[in-house]
């Protein structure tokens, strides 16, 4: 899990359990859409995610649960986030499966972190895609401390 700073990734090893690493992460907006770009530590791009920034605008306010291990003990945390969010949802690709999309908004590399996210088999054009501007979000301390 890429961050951006040694401090998030101390705080998410250690407090967590999660497996974060420092890389570059760049964030961009070209007209209707936002696009992320993940570098691995050789500054090679195996990540790259397009979402509109437009579409339905939407109210979230969710609390859900993380679930992590740490040193061999399972832990849940609560997750929260609130904003005001751009929806666009293609219910088309509901029918259409393991037929390529047609501009699939996540493209992987060829590095050994994208044949991690590779074999998660996740699909290039999603149902749903979200965009916020600006939210408010917090991960809880474990509830099992």
């Amino acid at each position: 899990m890429p961050v951006t700073s040694l401090e998030n990734q101390i705080r998410g090893t250690s407090i967590w359990g999660l497996p974060k690493i420092v890389e570059e992460i760049d964030v961009s907006i070209e007209g209707d859409a936002c696009t992320t770009i993940a570098k691995d530590d050789r500054g090679e791009t195996y990540l790259e995610l397009t979402v509109p920034t437009t579409g339905s605008t939407k109210h979230f306010d969710e609390t859900g649960n993380l679930y992590s291990l740490r040193n061999g003990e399972f832990l849940k945390s609560r997750t929260c986030f609130k904003g005001d969010f751009t929806v666009t949802t293609n219910a088309a690709l509901l029918w259409k499966k393991d037929r390529p999309a047609d501009a699939p908004v996540l493209r992987l590399g060829d590095s050994p972190r994208a044949d991690a996210l590779k074999a998660l088999k996740i699909e290039p054009s999603p149902f749903q895609l979200r965009y916020c501007a600006s939210m408010n979000s917090c991960f809880d301390l474990p509830l099992n401390r």
